[in-house]
């Protein structure tokens, strides 16, 4: 831990600021092979990786369900400048409080990821990076709706060639540009596999809203781990097997 109190707070799981390097050669993956693993690793570390999706699905809801009542309170009419002032305050603050809490997710499923205990309270340690994911989110964003001009397939390239500009920001501790540009490179050969990832992603969360709705939180938090497991592989930072960590 830093001595300068000024310095950006470190967390359980985050490494050190790597200035965006790469901790080795990158490793393989595919996409079943890394929601399996997550899986493991979600059956271990359960209830804080469910409540942490849950808490923060709750949180991030806030803003939107107290727009609502203020609009059936006020009786409101949609259309009116009123309700449309109502609506855009409260999906502005609904989308503030989903990057906020997007850091602290990132950090957790980077904990489990790497095999150690995750920890609750990161959830709300977004501060620190919050800046730059939501410029580094700015900017992917227009890139995009460029993609989608251009065509389909251009949207989809950047979707997946900028897929973990986020986790850059985060764990690299790397400003916004320079996250967009690195995670361009180590997905570089890999879009396909992202792209059969996010298709079984989807059917992971099917079957999470097949158990009662509730499992999709399950879901959610596996695909999480997944795609921290990507990122570490990418990075050149290799992640244990589930029962290396059977002792801990």
């Amino acid at each position: 831990m830093s001595d300068n109190p000024y310095a950006a707070p470190q967390f359980p799981g985050d490494l050190p600021p790597t200035a965006g390097g790469i901790h080795g050669p990158p490793g393989g993956w595919n996409a079943s092979e890394v929601i399996g693993l997550a899986w493991e690793i979600f059956k271990k570390h359960w209830a804080v990786l469910f409540g942490g999706v849950f808490l923060v699905s709750v949180i991030a809801g806030v803003p939107g369900y107290i727009a609502s009542g203020v609009q059936a309170g006020a009786e409101l009419q949609p259309g009116t400048s009123e309700y449309v002032l109502v609506q855009g305050v409260g999906n502005l603050l609904d989308g503030l409080l989903s990057v906020f809490f997007s850091i602290g997710q990132v950090r957790l499923f980077l904990q489990a990821a790497r095999g150690r205990t995750p920890d609750f309270g990161v959830l709300f340690s977004g501060m620190d990076r919050f800046p730059a994911v939501f410029v580094a989110g700015l900017i992917a964003g227009i890139l995009y709706i460029i993609g989608f001009v251009l065509l389909i397939v251009p949207m989809f390239i950047l979707i997946y060639g900028l897929y973990f500009a986020t986790w850059f920001v985060v764990d690299h501790q790397l400003g916004p540009v320079e996250a967009l540009k690195k995670s361009w490179e180590v997905t570089n050969g890999h879009k396909l596999n992202l792209f059969l990832f996010s298709l079984l992603s989807i059917l992971v969360g099917l079957a999470g809203c097949a158990a009662c709705l509730v499992g999709i939180y399950a879901a959610q938090a596996v695909i999480g781990v997944a795609s921290a497991i990507i990122f570490l592989r990418l990075t050149g930072e290799q992640v244990a097997a589930p029962t290396v960590w059977g002792g801990e």
